[in-house]
């Protein structure tokens, strides 16, 4: 057999913004630079940032997770941090492109962005001048380096994009109530520890513990919050992560259970099975099958 194409691991793009004050702006000129001068971006992988797109006309393409999206003239879309996501299509496209680290997103923005699907993460955007205005402000703003106070002030800006991309995002049908801030802040702080902890940590009572709250209370808030019960949370994250790896990596069963926190690959199967209706290695030849079939 031939060498695979798929790597053992999912590449982590991280510390690309260390030297950029928390962000970075790039403009996206319409030629598929991914393609001729980034081949590695060509590849799946993930970021430890934030992504957020503003195409201002063209057309692109791009694997999200699972989910093939494609995007036709004016759109915003963004990436959360550890998706797995892979540039296809990017001839056409311009406008901008703003990475930005996870601790410029207050918590109630947090919790619109990632209480979306995949397919909700692009939106098509009806005027856009001020988004134009707005990312080209930020950028003549970011190529002034006349001290701190400049950096302050496009950091900030940089803030105002995410605030407006944000209310668009709200406008497109986000169902989430203004809520009270402590419910809010363990919600999120329970995702948070999910993110981190998913692989050790397999029941709600144990993230309750951690929380310093009860198991009831956790699993009353988060429900109320998310219309889901923690231990959804917590399953859905084992589960997008196995995803990821059957899909992206050729790590067999075995191993992926393994890297999941589960000695026994046979259960973790069965808890696959019971919660994707179909076994690991199954799923992965449908994705694989699929993925050729739409190139």
């Amino acid at each position: 057999m031939g060498q695979s194409k798929f790597p053992k691991e999912i590449p982590l793009h991280e510390g690309r913004l260390n030297n950029h004050a928390g962000f970075k702006l790039k403009n996206l000129s319409g030629t598929n630079e991914h393609s001729k001068n980034k081949p590695s971006v060509q590849e799946a992988h993930r970021d430890d940032h934030y992504m957020f797109i503003f195409q201002e006309k063209g057309y692109s393409q791009f694997t999200l997770d699972f989910e093939t999206v494609k995007l036709e003239g004016p759109h915003l879309v963004y990436i959360l941090p550890g998706q797995v996501h892979q540039y296809s299509k990017q001839e056409t496209a311009t406008g901008w492109l703003l990475a930005i680290d996870a601790s410029f997103i207050d918590n109630e923005k947090r919790a619109l962005f990632e209480n979306r699907s995949p397919y909700e993460q692009a939106i098509p955007v009806p005027v856009t001048a001020v988004f134009c205005q707005a990312f080209q402000l930020l950028s003549n703003l970011s190529a002034q380096k006349t001290g701190d106070f400049s950096r302050h002030v496009a950091r900030d800006f940089a803030k105002v994009i995410i605030s407006m991309m944000a209310e668009l995002f709200t406008q497109h049908g986000w169902s989430g109530n203004k809520i009270t801030s402590r419910p809010l802040c363990l919600t999120n702080d329970f995702k948070k520890l999910v993110n981190q902890q998913y692989k050790h940590l397999k029941t709600p009572a144990l993230y309750a513990e951690r929380l310093h709250v009860s198991a009831s209370y956790l699993n009353e808030v988060v429900k109320n919050i998310t219309g889901f019960p923690a231990s959804y949370w917590i399953q859905q994250e084992i589960m997008l992560e196995a995803k990821r790896l059957l899909c992206y990596t050729d790590e067999d069963v075995k191993q992926i259970a393994y890297n999941l926190g589960y000695e026994d690959h046979a259960y973790f199967s069965r808890i696959f099975k019971k919660s994707e209706k179909i076994t690991p290695l199954a799923f992965r030849k449908r994705y694989r099958e699929s993925s050729n079939h739409h190139r």
